[in-house]
């Protein structure tokens, strides 16, 4: 499973009905709700490039970010990049 949130450059939670995050290599693609994305089933020990796309309410303009991760089998991690958070 990876989770994480994003977070626009204002530093509010995204305001927008196509905010997604996508996993490049795998093609799935994940609503952000309130903030926050969750993936299931997610390859172990493969880096993964994720791409955000998120509404900043506050500038009225999508903002797009990218964040290269490896989940751990069984483990936990922060990896953070722009305004990607996973863990």
């Amino acid at each position: 499973t990876l989770e994480g949130n994003v977070i626009t450059s204002s530093g509010s939670l995204p305001a927008g009905l196509r905010d997604q995050v996508t996993v490049v290599e795998l093609g799935q693609v994940a609503p952000v709700v309130n903030g926050v994305f969750l993936f299931s089933r997610v390859p172990a020990a493969i880096p993964l490039t994720l791409r955000a796309s998120a509404t900043d309410p506050f500038r009225g303009v999508i903002e797009t970010g990218l964040a290269q991760v490896t989940v751990a089998e069984n483990g936990t991690g922060r990896f953070v990049m722009g305004a990607i958070q996973t863990r």
